[in-house]
């Protein structure tokens, strides 16, 4: 949650998502939130990113990688999981999506915020060390290492050697990098079609 925002966004958002297009299905790689005029979280930058996604392929979104359990990576949980993903993550997430935010964003919390965090959807498939996935051939590895959440993990696709990595707050980008709101001209897709 530490990196400074996008001088280009019309919409501050704290973090990137990513996403793998394979033969037979979506990953998504971890889950956006925004904040309205108020100040209260929000799902449209979620809406955005499946609108964007719908524009390059039509196959099903299949899963959702969250990276560790901070609401920036996990926020949109439920948009994905309505459209039929399955959430996965280090077995820790699970435990903290609503516990642990809830502490991280201390006793001044909105109502709002308090009721967005409450209603986050945890992972339904869990992993202690590592989990492969597989879009039809694209293979997607997940791997638990320590960071600075006790849940971190990084994504790999080794077929387009790329990774979304949250250990030790670095970051790097996978598939696609989209800084909200969503310009794909920049960015580069891999695709195994």
């Amino acid at each position: 949650m530490g990196r400074p925002p996008n001088p280009n966004a019309k919409v501050p958002t704290v973090v990137n998502a990513g996403f793998v297009i394979g033969d037979d299905g979506v990953a998504v790689v971890d889950t956006l939130f925004t904040f309205d005029a108020k100040g209260n979280p929000g799902n449209e930058s979620n809406k955005d990113l499946l609108t964007e996604i719908r524009k390059l392929t039509k196959l099903p979104i299949r899963y959702v990688i969250n990276t560790h359990h901070h609401p920036d990576h996990t926020g949109g949980n439920g948009i994905f999981a309505a459209a039929g993903a399955v959430v996965v993550a280090q077995h820790n997430v699970r435990g903290w999506i609503q516990s642990e935010n809830l502490k991280l964003l201390g006793n001044n919390i909105t109502a709002e915020t308090k009721a967005f965090i409450e209603a986050l959807v945890p992972p339904t498939v869990g992993y202690d060390h590592a989990l492969d996935l597989y879009l039809g051939a694209r293979k997607i590895q997940v791997r638990s290492f320590p960071g600075h959440t006790g849940g971190d993990s990084v994504v790999l696709i080794p077929d387009s050697r790329m990774r979304r990595q949250f250990v030790s707050n670095q970051t790097s980008s996978l598939c696609v990098c989209i800084p909200y709101p969503f310009d794909l001209s920049g960015c580069q897709v891999w695709s195994s079609n």
